[in-house]
C-alpha cells in the first residue's frame, strides 16, 4: 500500500504553542526517502522570528530549513527545543493515525483473504466435477432408441412430444396468467386455471407403467429428465393462498355486481372446498369490515372543521347526505346480493344464482348459460381460448380441454336452506343497523338547525323508496332508525335554540335597563322615547351604491323601509333591540317548523309528534320571558326618574309583546298558551301604567292644584294649568299607542285618577275666602269640560264633578256672590279650552269622524287642525298660562291681571 503524505494538523500546532500570543507558522514541504513530500510546520514564535524564517525560506529554499547546524546557528536553544517538540508531536500524530487506519482496515483484509481461499476451493471442486463428468460419460453406453418400423408409431411419438410441450407450456405460463387474472380481479378464472395446472402436473408426474398412454411408453421419464416440472409446480402451488386471500379481500368492495360476488364466492368454494353456508359467513364478515371502515372514515371527515357560512354549511350537509347514503348502500347491496346469490325465492325460476352456476359447471348447457352472468359462464375451453398462444393448447388431450372442477350440487354443503339464510341475513342486518345508528347519532349531532336535520332525513327516505336491495320490513326498520335519530337531534336543536333565545333576551333586557341608569339624557331622548325618535329621520339610501350594484340598492331600500316602519310603530332602537332578540329566534324556530314537510303518512306522523313535543318547550320559553319581565319590574322599588324610565320601558316591552309583536305567534305555542301569554303581558303593562300614574300624579299633587288670585275668575287657575301641562308632558313622554282605543283607555284612566285625587284633596281642604270658591268652581268646571269629552272613560269622575260643582253653586248663591250664570262660565271655559287645546292635546280625545270633503275653506282647514273649536277673536289677549306672579314690590307692573302684549 502506498504511504500517505504526512501532514501536521492545525490542532497539533495549536496544542504545542508556548506563547499565548498569536503565532505564525511556515509550512515547509520535505522530500522523504520514497519520493513523497511531507509538510513540516515550524514552531510558533514571535513576529521577529517569523520574519526571519520567511526570509530564510525565500533565500535558501525549503531543504535548508531543517539543517541542524543551520538551526543552532540562527536560533536560540529554546527555539530549537520548540522545533524538537513540534517534530515529536508530529511523529506521535502520524503514529496514531497509522494505528487507527490499521484498526479500521484489518477486518477487511482478513475477510478478503478468507474469500480468496474460498474461491480457490470452489474452483478446485468445479475442476474435479468436470473431470468426473468426463469419466462417467466416456464409460457409459448410449441408450438405443427402439426402432419404429411403421409410420404410425412415429406419428404417435411426435404427437406425444407435442402434447408434452403443450403440458409444459401451460405449466410454465401459469404464473404469468395467474398474476394477470388476479390483477383483473377475475378470481374464478384464476382458480380454474390453478386447478387445471394441478391436473396437468399430475398428468406429467404420473408413473403408471401399465398405462399405454403414459410418457414411459414413448421413452420419456418426466420426473427424471424434466425436473423443471416439479419446480414449476412448486411455484404455481403458492398462488392458491394468494388467490384465496385476494378473493376474500375483494368481497369488501360493495360496488361489485352480484355476478362478480358470486364468482368470488365460487372461487372460495372450489379452492378451499368450503360449504356454501361458510362462504356466506365469510361474505357477511367482509362486508361488516367494509362497513366499519367506511363508518370510521366518514366519522373522521365529519369531525374535521366547522364553519357557519350558509354556503359552506350547505356543502357540508350535501356531503353528509352523500356519506349516509353510501353507508346505507353497503347494507342494501349486501342484503340484495346475498339474496340473489343464495336465495331461491329471490329468483324468477326459484333457482338461485349459485345453484345455477354449479349446475353449469357440471353440465355446461346453453340453456343454463343464458340465465347466468358473463362472469360465471366459464369452461376450460373458454379459459384456454382467452389465454395467449391459445392455438398451442389445442395439442392438449381432450380430457384436459374438457376438465371440470368437481362439485356436488346435491350435497348439503352446496346449498343453504332458506330459514338458515334468513336467520344469517337478519342477524347481520340488525348488527349493521345498530352500527349505522351509532354513527348517525354522531353525524346528526353536528347539524345546527332543523332544516338540515330534515333535509338529511328526507334524502334518506327518498333513497329508501327507490332502493331495490331491501325488503319492506327492512326499509321500515332503517326508516325508524333514521326517524329516531332525527327526532332526538331535533329535540336537542330545539332545546338549545330555546335556551339561547331565553339567555339572549335576558341579556339584552339587562343591558337596556342598565342603559337608563348609565346613559345620558340626550341618548335616551333618541333611543328610548318614541316621540323624539319619531322625528329623527333615518339615513336615506345612497344613490351612489344604487348605481353600482342593484342588489345593494334593494338591501339599502329595505333597511330604509324597515326603519320608517319602526318609527311609525314607535319601536325605538333600544326597544327594537330587546324585542328583536326574542323575535329573531322565534322566527328561526318558525322557519324550522315550516321546513318540516312531508307527503307520506310517516312524515306527517313524525311532524305531529315533534310539534307536540316542541310546544311545551316553546310555552316554557314564553313563560320564562314573561317571568324575566315581571322579575325586572318587581326589582324596581324606588321612585327615581331612572327607575321610572326603566319601568316604563318594561311596560312598553310588555305592551308590544301583548299586541303587535309576532314573538309568541311565531314561537308556535298552543292558542290557549298564546292567549295566556298575551294576557299576562297586558296585565304587566297595566301594572306598570298604574305605578307610573301613581308616580306622576303624586309628584303633580305635591303642590296645590286649585288656587286663584282673581275676584271673579273665568278661567282655570295657573296651578291647575301647570298640573295639566305636567300631566300632558308625562303622557307624551310615555308614548302614543298605535291603537286609538288603547290610547283612550290610557289617557282616560290617567285623567280619571288625576281628577279623583283633586276631588279628594278639595274635600279635605278648607276654603275660607269666596274668591277661592270661585276659582275652585272654575277649575272644577274646566275639569268637567275635559272629562265630558271622554264619555265612558271618565263617567264616574264626571258625576262626582257635577255633584261638587252643584254644591259650589249653591254655596256661592247663598253667599250672594254667584252673579255670573253657569252658562256664561261654561262658555268662557270652553273658549279657554279652545285656546289651550294644542298644549293639552295629549289629554284630549281625537275626533271620531274626520272631514271627508276634498275642498276645504280657510275656516274648515283651521277647524281640522283645531279639533275642539276655534277661539273667539278679541282685542285683549289672555295668556294661557300665568308666566310671572305679581310682586307686591312692583305693584305697577301689569302682570297677571292686565293685558300682556
Amino acid at each position: 500500500m502506498a504511504r500517505r503524505p504526512s501532514t501536521v494538523s492545525m490542532s497539533s500546532l495549536a496544542s504545542s504553542t508556548l506563547s499565548p500570543k498569536p503565532a505564525h507558522s511556515v509550512a515547509s514541504p520535505e522530500t522523504t526517502s520514497n519520493g513523497a513530500r511531507s509538510t513540516v510546520w515550524l514552531p510558533p514564535r514571535s513576529v521577529s522570528l517569523s520574519s526571519k524564517l520567511d526570509t530564510i525560506v525565500a533565500q535558501n529554499g525549503f531543504s535548508n530549513v531543517l539543517e541542524p547546524d543551520e538551526l543552532f546557528i540562527k536560533y536560540t536553544v529554546s527555539e530549537v527545543k520548540a522545533v524538537q517538540r513540534r517534530l515529536r508531536t508530529d511523529a506521535d500524530a502520524k503514529q496514531e493515525e497509522l494505528r487507527l487506519m490499521v484498526g479500521e482496515r484489518y477486518r477487511d483484509l482478513l475477510q478478503a483473504s478468507t474469500s480468496i481461499i474460498s474461491i480457490a476451493q470452489s474452483s478446485n471442486h468445479v475442476l474435479e466435477a468436470l473431470e468426473e463428468m468426463r469419466n462417467v460419460v466416456g464409460s457409459t453406453d448410449l441408450p438405443r432408441t427402439p426402432k419404429r418400423s411403421v409410420v404410425g408409431q412415429e406419428d404417435k411419438h411426435l404427437h406425444a412430444l407435442q402434447s408434452l410441450s403443450a403440458h409444459m407450456k401451460l405449466l410454465l405460463d401459469a404464473p404469468e396468467h395467474l398474476w394477470r387474472l388476479m390483477e383483473r380481479r377475475m378470481y374464478l378464472h384464476a382458480a380454474w386455471l390453478f386447478l387445471l395446472s394441478r391436473v396437468v402436473h399430475r398428468v406429467l408426474t404420473r408413473d403408471d407403467e401399465g398405462d399405454e398412454d403414459g410418457w414411459q411408453t414413448y421413452g420419456i421419464e418426466v420426473s427424471e429428465q424434466m425436473p423443471l416440472v416439479q419446480r414449476q409446480w412448486d411455484t404455481v402451488s403458492q398462488f392458491r393462498s394468494q388467490i384465496i386471500h385476494k378473493a376474500t379481500i375483494s368481497l369488501r368492495e360493495y360496488a361489485c355486481s352480484s355476478g362478480e360476488i358470486c364468482a368470488t364466492l365460487l372461487t372460495l368454494h372450489l379452492l378451499e372446498s368450503r360449504p356454501l353456508p361458510e362462504t356466506l359467513s365469510i361474505f357477511l364478515a367482509q362486508r361488516s369490515k367494509a362497513l366499519s371502515i367506511l363508518l370510521s372514515r366518514t366519522q373522521e371527515r365529519v369531525a374535521n372543521g366547522h364553519a357557519s357560512e350558509p354556503s359552506v354549511r350547505r356543502n357540508k350537509t350535501t356531503n353528509r347526505v352523500r356519506r349516509a347514503l353510501a353507508v346505507l348502500d353497503v347494507v342494501s347491496r349486501t342484503m340484495g346480493t346475498a339474496r340473489v346469490i343464495f336465495s331461491d325465492q329471490a329468483a324468477s325460476d326459484n333457482v338461485c344464482t349459485m345453484r345455477r352456476a354449479l349446475q353449469y359447471i357440471q353440465t355446461a348447457q346453453e340453456s343454463t348459460a343464458s340465465s347466468l352472468p358473463a362472469e360465471l359462464r366459464l369452461t376450460t375451453q373458454t379459459l384456454l381460448t382467452s389465454l395467449p398462444s391459445s392455438t398451442h393448447f389445442l395439442l392438449l388431450p381432450l380430457s384436459i380441454r374438457s376438465y371440470k372442477p368437481y362439485v356436488d350440487s346435491a350435497s348439503l354443503t352446496s346449498s343453504i336452506p332458506q330459514p338458515q339464510l334468513d336467520k344469517k341475513l337478519d342477524g347481520w342486518f340488525r348488527k349493521a343497523s345498530e352500527d349505522v345508528r351509532r354513527t348517525m347519532e354522531k353525524w346528526f349531532s353536528s347539524l345546527e338547525n332543523i332544516r338540515e336535520v330534515w333535509d338529511v332525513r328526507m334524502a334518506i327516505c327518498a333513497w329508501l323508496g327507490a332502493v331495490d336491495g331491501l325488503e319492506t320490513h327492512e326499509k321500515a326498520h332503517i326508516k325508524s332508525v333514521v326517524d329516531d335519530v332525527a327526532q332526538r337531534q331535533v329535540h336537542v336543536v330545539w332545546k338549545s335554540a330555546l335556551a339561547l333565545a331565553e339567555a339572549t333576551f335576558r341579556e339584552h333586557l339587562a343591558v337596556a335597563v342598565n342603559a337608563f341608569k348609565e346613559d345620558s339624557e340626550s341618548v335616551l331622548l333618541v333611543y328610548a322615547r318614541p316621540v323624539e325618535y319619531l322625528f329623527q329621520a333615518p339615513p336615506t339610501p345612497s344613490m351612489f351604491q344604487a348605481s353600482l350594484n342593484s342588489s345593494l340598492a334593494v338591501v339599502s331600500f329595505q333597511k330604509y323601509k324597515s326603519a320608517l316602519q319602526r318609527q311609525v310603530a314607535g319601536r325605538t332602537p333600544l326597544l327594537d333591540d330587546v324585542l328583536n332578540s326574542a323575535e329573531r329566534h322565534a322566527q328561526d324556530l318558525q322557519e324550522d317548523l315550516e321546513a318540516m314537510q312531508g307527503d307520506d303518512d310517516d312524515s306527517r306522523t313524525l311532524i305531529a309528534r315533534l310539534v307536540a313535543s316542541y310546544r311545551p318547550n316553546a310555552e316554557s320559553l314564553a313563560t320564562e320571558v314573561a317571568n324575566a319581565l315581571r322579575t325586572t319590574a318587581s326589582d324596581i322599588v324606588d321612585d327615581s326618574e331612572s327607575s321610572m324610565r326603566s319601568l316604563i320601558f318594561i311596560g312598553r316591552i310588555a305592551d308590544e309583546l301583548s299586541t303587535s309583536s309576532q314573538f309568541v305567534t311565531r314561537l308556535g305555542c298552543d292558542p290557549s298558551a298564546t292567549h295566556d301569554f298575551q294576557s299576562n303581558m297586558a296585565a304587566l303593562h297595566s301594572l306598570t301604567i298604574e305605578r307610573w300614574r301613581e308616580h306622576v300624579i303624586r309628584h303633580i299633587m305635591q303642590g296645590s292644584c286649585c288656587a286663584g288670585a282673581e275676584s271673579m275668575p273665568t278661567r282655570p287657575s295657573a296651578r291647575l294649568m301647570q298640573a295639566l301641562l305636567s300631566l300632558s308632558s308625562s303622557i307624551q313622554q310615555l308614548g302614543i299607542a298605535v291603537s286609538s282605543l288603547r290610547q283612550r283607555h290610557l289617557v282616560g284612566g290617567t285623567l280619571q285618577r288625576f281628577v279623583s285625587q283633586i276631588l279628594e284633596r278639595l274635600a279635605d281642604a278648607e276654603v275660607p275666602l269666596p274668591q277661592q270658591d270661585w276659582q275652585e268652581l272654575c277649575d272644577l268646571d274646566f275639569l268637567r269640560v275635559i272629562a265630558g269629552m271622554w264619555d265612558s272613560e271618565c263617567e264616574d269622575v264626571a258625576r262626582r264633578l257635577d255633584g261638587r260643582i252643584a254644591q259650589k253653586w249653591e254655596k256661592l248663591r247663598a253667599q250672594g256672590t254667584g252673579t255670573t250664570s253657569q252658562q256664561n262660565l261654561e262658555s268662557a271655559l270652553q273658549d279657554h279650552l279652545s285656546r289651550t287645546q294644542t298644549l293639552l292635546a295629549p289629554l284630549l280625545p281625537l275626533p271620531t269622524s274626520p272631514t271627508t270633503s276634498t275642498r276645504k275653506t280657510k275656516t274648515e282647514k283651521s277647524t281640522s287642525l283645531l279639533h275642539h273649536g276655534l277661539p273667539m277673536v278679541e282685542q285683549q289677549f289672555q295668556p294661557a298660562v300665568e308666566l310671572v306672579k305679581p310682586s307686591p314690590r312692583f305693584g305697577l307692573l301689569l302682570v297677571g291681571s292686565t293685558a300682556v302684549r
